[in-house]
């Protein structure tokens, strides 16, 4: 039988006639968790990838957290979809997963597959050559931030350009999302379909540094606490930049919006910002709104 050990580093210090203070001792703290299955599947069409279920935990049932001054970060390296599945489903908390350029197509991630406490990072080998992802849904999940990489839409007609939420956190925390380009696509009367950014019933969510450009709206958020929109790009939009609906402390900082693209055929009411509670039963609170820079340029009405 293994047993998790704790390790506590003993300071011995001593005195003399003038007394030297001791300093504190930092042990190290290790939590259990079950060594339950994995689920990964790819039944749904190529390229997609799912993973849910509870994680592996460590072979001896030792899970390290929380340890002063030691990094438990791993950096990994995977080139496709399956080596990205793997590597997610035998994460414990605190890699970085780094991506080769390519196409990685649609990226689910439910429940236990992704609740970390210390957040796993994906990001790009090098932005110049990013990772791409075509969809993505969060949901119930924790710990995950992406960085440097793309999530590209292609809108394929089906369905309607104004509902369509292709990259989506729901029930989710501490996600985040830092330099990702959002990059949408055109549909009915010939401007962007689609949002760029739907987060619901969700907590301690960044969204920094990014770009979205060619949707229908670029982000909404619903429902969800303590949100940070902060240093973003948004433009080439049909109809809002920015939603924010039923959410508590959300933090709207430095954003750069402007020049959208509306259809005065489309009947759309265009806001860069938006805020409201109509058909909500909560009102929206804690909202700071400021040192960002709204430019109509060439996408007002005429």
């Amino acid at each position: 039988m293994r047993f998790c050990l704790t390790l506590i580093t003993l300071l011995i210090v001593l005195t003399s006639a003038s007394a030297v203070p001791a300093g504190p001792s930092n042990p190290a703290q290790f939590v259990r968790t079950s060594a339950t299955q994995v689920k990964t599947f790819f039944a749904l069409p190529a390229p997609q990838l799912h993973v849910w279920g509870p994680r592996w935990g460590r072979e001896d049932g030792c899970t390290p957290k929380g340890v002063i001054g030691v990094s438990t970060s791993d950096r990994l390296t995977v080139s496709s979809r399956e080596e990205l599945a793997n590597a997610l489903a035998n994460a414990t908390g605190g890699e970085m997963i780094e991506l080769s350029g390519g196409d990685y197509g649609h990226l689910g991630l439910r429940g236990d597959a992704a609740d970390f406490d210390v957040p796993v990072t994906i990001i790009s080998a090098d932005p110049d050559n990013p990772a791409v992802f075509s969809s993505l849904g969060l949901r119930d999940v924790s710990g995950i931030s992406f960085e440097d990489v793309v999530m590209d839409y292609t809108f394929d007609g089906s369905g309607h350009a104004k509902t369509q939420k292709p990259f989506q956190v729901t029930g989710s925390e501490d996600i985040s999302f830092k330099n990702v380009t959002f990059d949408g696509d055109n549909a009915d009367f010939g401007t962007g379909a689609g949002f760029g950014r739907s987060i619901r019933n969700s907590e301690d969510v960044v969204v920094e540094g990014s770009h979205f450009s060619t949707f229908f709206k670029a982000v909404q958020v619903v429902n969800s606490d303590d949100v940070i929109l902060r240093g973003n790009e948004i433009t080439d939009i049909r109809s809002d930049g920015i939603n924010v609906v039923a959410s508590n402390d959300v933090l709207v900082e430095g954003n750069h919006i402007h020049d959208f693209r509306t259809s005065p055929e489309s009947g759309d009411h265009a806001d860069m910002i938006q805020i409201f509670s109509n058909g909500t039963d909560r009102p929206t609170t804690g909202l700071i709104i400021r040192d960002n820079l709204l430019d109509v340029g060439e996408g007002g009405k005429p």
